[in-house]
């Protein structure tokens, strides 16, 4: 690349924002937080990578590919997202592709490879009974 092309290059990436469109199967997720938890302790990102303890991640669905219609076996067969944007999710550390992003940690996941969606719901009021004992004599 020349000179003259690169200077354009930095003009053009100055002025304007890169937004990139997912295809299908990937979806875009930020990542949440960068620890996790093995056991009851709570470990920072790239720590406790054993076999047993990988550990999993959450995200949040920032983009997701459109509907899309493919041939399999001779039939037409449409493909829509299992998720859509907002959704909380979980994958495996390993999952994704960063290449082309330069903001946060945001990756590209195959949808296959999502373990779950995390739904949050608000805690029952547990009331406590506060138990007393007679310490004192009867």
């Amino acid at each position: 690349m020349n000179d003259k092309m690169r200077m354009l290059w930095y003009a053009i990436q100055e002025k304007y924002e890169r937004n990139i469109k997912p295809i299908y199967p990937r979806i875009t997720v930020e990542v949440l937080g960068g620890e996790h938890k093995v056991g009851s302790i709570w470990l920072p990102d790239g720590a406790g990578t054993s076999k047993q303890n990988r550990p999993v991640y959450e995200g949040v669905v920032m983009d997701v590919y459109e509907p899309t219609i493919r041939i399999v076996s001779g039939k037409e067969v449409l493909f829509k997202p299992m998720v859509k944007v907002g959704d909380h999710i979980v994958f495996p550390h390993w999952s994704g592709d960063q290449k082309g992003l330069r903001h946060g940690d945001t990756r590209f996941i195959p949808e296959p490879e999502i373990i779950g969606i995390v739904d949050y719901v608000a805690k029952k009021n547990e009331k406590r009974v506060a138990k007393t004992t007679s310490g004192g004599k009867r």
